[in-house]
């Protein structure tokens, strides 16, 4: 196992601690702390008080969001750990489950047991740490180390008993990319049940289980029993923003992980595309179609917009998903198709022209249209109707009835034959498919590239032929950020 990398917390404290002035030494303590603490968890806010190691009034309160509700922990410094177990801080302070953080390593063996000992008794929530413990995780993890990106923000979070340097290490779990990895996941499953609180803790093992079953294929951990132990059921549940923000991007940039949609839809189960749009720039270069693809029936999505391949980002890997420019997208023949969960984020163009209604028609025929607006050179009418089929009767009637050269700069149709399904409005000079309510990914990129895309073929035989496509009217570009 690789040894940590250190960082200068520990220095900077010890050099804070020869100014000759006391206020010089708080201040040196205290910022030196403060910077560790945030780089442990960069999403946890961190607040100094105006006291230093006093009696029973925190140094720092680290504050942050857990599924939306506020939580909270108080972190004491203490000039050691001889010094804490001399004051009985343990027992004074264990009922609200601090951190004790001391400012000096440890001079003997025997103060770390008689710590244990004092925290088995007294309160085993309690965290009792040194700042040169911390330091080994205060440095980026390596691209191999994902455990150890997700133990350092809940190691104050919740960890509790007694970490010393050597606890450190043995939570660093490196993966090799071979048969051994499945040993080190299953002991670090095992090691964070002693060292973290149960929250922390789960959120822990179950990142090692979800690593597990994408590096070995076997999902049938993923099979839910009926006489499984719900308390048990690590792989379930929510995603937190730090597993997100770890797990993701590891898993799909390594190729050796399964590609099996069992597994992926079970990743996603956890998660959804507003949390994969919040990562931005994590994603970036990385192939997102294995999480796409098992979750487009499920996940849903607000808006959409359609450009054209060339003029975006050039050339991409049909059906592909990628993170392009600030939203999630995937190229369909000429085509590249923008989503988002969040309409504000796409606005369109506003340079595109009308569709023209006989060329719009066919790509209508077999679909639930709830409206339609035509403008012609003599008449301008808008049809819209309860019932998709009366919407196209009456445009057909009218088509018939008026000489006239139709265009259609918007329609509105159903997302599914379902009389309560979702409605989607289409704008062709925005080339834009908003949704009235969140609907399932696959149903919005498909009327998006057959209704708004329906003057470039997306068929195989146009994709293999070479020819760039050629549109009869103005195309499309993508829309911008808010």
């Amino acid at each position: 196992m690789s040894a940590p990398i250190l960082s200068s917390t520990q220095t900077a404290i010890d050099e804070a601690m020869t100014a000759t002035r006391p206020e010089d030494i708080i201040r040196g303590v205290k910022q030196a702390v403060h910077q560790e603490l945030e780089e442990l968890d960069p999403r946890a806010k961190v607040e100094s008080t105006a006291y230093f190691s006093h009696s029973f009034v925190p140094d720092f309160v680290v504050t942050w969001y857990e599924g939306g509700r506020g939580q909270r922990r108080d972190v004491y410094l203490r000039p050691s750990l001889e010094s804490t177990l001399a004051a009985h801080d343990v027992q004074a302070l264990g009922e609200h489950a601090p951190v004790l953080l001391s400012l000096r390593r440890p001079e003997a063996e025997a103060v770390e047991e008689a710590a244990r000992r004092d925290v088995d008794v007294h309160a085993p929530d309690v965290l009792v740490t040194g700042v040169s413990a911390l330091d080994a995780f205060t440095s980026a993890p390596a691209v191999d180390a994902p455990l150890q990106a997700l133990v350092r923000p809940n190691l104050v979070r919740g960890g509790r008993g007694v970490i010393s340097g050597d606890t450190a290490a043995s939570l660093h779990t490196p993966l090799t990319g071979t048969l051994d990895d499945v040993a080190r996941l299953e002991a670090f499953g095992e090691l964070v049940r002693d060292l973290f609180a149960p929250a922390a803790a789960t959120r822990l093992e179950r990142a090692a289980q979800i690593l597990e079953v994408g590096l070995t294929g076997d999902v049938s951990a993923l099979v839910l029993a009926l006489d499984d132990d719900p308390s048990e059921q690590l792989l379930r549940g929510r995603l937190s923003d730090a597993e997100v923000d770890v797990l993701l991007p590891y898993l799909l940039g390594r190729a050796d992980v399964t590609r099996q949609p069992a597994f992926w839809a079970h990743v996603g189960g956890m998660l959804d595309l507003p949390r994969l749009e919040d990562m931005g720039g994590a994603l970036r270069g990385l192939d997102l179609t294995p999480l796409l693809d098992a979750n487009i029936d499920t996940w849903t999505a607000t808006r959409a917009a359609l450009v054209l391949n060339a003029e975006d980002s050039g050339a991409a890997e049909g059906g592909q998903w990628r993170l392009v420019g600030k939203t999630i997208a995937t190229v369909q023949g000429p085509w590249r198709v923008h989503v988002t969960a969040d309409s504000r984020k796409l606005r369109g163009r506003d340079d595109s022209l009308a569709a023209r209604w006989d060329e719009l028609a066919p790509a209508l025929r077999d679909r639930p249209v709830t409206a339609v607006a035509l403008h012609g050179v003599q008449r301008r009418v808008n049809v819209t109707a309860d019932q998709a089929a009366d919407v196209l009767n009456d445009v057909t009637a009218i088509r018939e009835s008026i000489p006239d050269d139709f265009f259609v700069p918007a329609v509105t149709v159903r997302s599914s034959d379902e009389e309560d399904a979702t409605r989607v409005d289409l704008d062709f000079k925005k080339m834009l498919a908003t949704a009235s309510a969140p609907t399932s990914l696959a149903a919005l990129v498909d009327v998006t590239v057959q209704v708004l895309g329906h003057r470039l073929s997306t068929s195989p035989a146009d994709e293999a032929s070479g020819e760039p496509p050629v549109l009869g009217d103005a195309p499309a570009s993508e829309g911008d950020e808010e």
